[in-house]
């Protein structure tokens, strides 16, 4: 439904376009881990 070209009716036609509107964004991700000896005021 989502990577595919079938047709969607309905309200899940609204999801299934924002869904691949993101999907077909240009992402550029980067993850940071933190130890939690780091962060002393969260404990």
């Amino acid at each position: 439904m989502v990577t595919g070209n079938c047709k969607v009716n309905g309200r899940i036609s609204t999801l299934i376009r924002r869904i691949r509107t993101l999907k077909n964004l240009d992402w550029q991700v980067q993850i940071n881990h933190t130890w939690r000896e780091g962060i002393k005021p969260a404990d």
